[in-house]
């Protein structure tokens, strides 16, 4: 059974066509939850018209939003082993029309989560934002042990039970940073899987600020969140990983620095590169 999810603000250029490509791929119209956090336009009553389940969002930010359509989602007795939750951006960009394409590959390859990755129309994601997308990547793939390409899609689909313990649902970030938190989850689980997809350019006006300080402190977030997952989930290859890389840059640094410690700074080098390099082959 899958649900579409589509956290929005202020969305009424892309909503349109987002929830026609979902219906046209099959997808119900009374499973499409769009989750309002407070349009000023009108978002809300695009989705409505179109046969869309409007949620007003309680809390703000866009792991909030989908905390909130997953409790609405189970309200009315489901069991979560028998949902799967499609989540995709209100602004066009990702084809919604993939998220049925994604499911499949998710049970056929029996993961908890399979990530539409943005292969195609890489030109339509700024410079920057694919500098840093590539980065947290590589830092996320070291933690968890994966082979990612695009962690921080917004187009990706779980199996909504692997995200369940007897405490409740273990989805905490609030933020846009939840990417990062549902893929780590997924990869102690059953694993995450990554599907190419087509990315377009956004419709309407981005809802991020754009300059370089408010992207630095995104991906300041991002990371951090990558390293606290990494923590709950993945301690001791953090620790490793926080080990080696550090290492290998301050010896690095100090060989310039400090040419007389040739000997003790090339071990130190060495070590750090085998102790990365152990980490990169011990995905498991």
């Amino acid at each position: 059974m899958l649900y579409l999810v589509i956290p929005v603000v202020d969305e009424e250029a892309g909503i349109r066509l987002v929830i026609e490509e979902a219906v046209n791929a099959g997808i119900d119209p009374s499973r499409i939850l769009v989750v309002d956090g407070g349009s000023r336009d009108n978002t809300p009553r695009v989705a409505a018209e179109l046969g869309a389940r409007v949620l007003r969002q309680r809390g703000s930010g866009k792991g909030e939003a989908i905390i909130e359509a997953i409790h609405h989602i189970l309200s009315g007795g489901l069991e979560p082993g028998r949902v799967l939750v499609a989540v995709v951006d209100g602004d066009a960009s990702y084809p919604a029309s993939e998220a049925p394409r994604l499911a499949e590959a998710l049970i056929r390859m029996d993961a908890s989560e399979a990530i539409g990755e943005r292969r195609y129309g890489r030109e339509n994601i700024p410079l920057l934002n694919r500098i840093g997308n590539r980065i947290l990547t590589h830092i996320f793939n070291m933690i968890h042990a994966t082979r990612l390409m695009d962690v921080l899609s917004g187009l990706y689909v779980i199996r909504l039970g692997d995200y369940y313990s007897r405490s409740g649902l273990l989805i905490n970030a609030s933020g846009f940073d939840v990417e990062v938190e549902i893929a780590g989850l997924a990869a102690s689980r059953r694993g995450v899987i990554g599907v190419p997809i087509q990315y377009r350019e956004r419709m309407g006006q981005s809802k991020l600020s754009q300059s370089y300080l408010s992207r630095l402190k995104a991906f300041i977030r991002i990371l951090l969140n990558i390293f606290r997952t990494g923590w709950r989930l993945r301690r001791r290859r953090l620790v490793a990983f926080m080990f080696s890389y550090p290492l290998l840059f301050f010896s690095i640094i100090l060989l310039c620095i400090y040419p007389a410690y040739t000997p003790y700074l090339l071990l130190a080098i060495v070590f750090s590169i085998l102790s990365t390099l152990a980490l990169y082959l011990a995905r498991r």
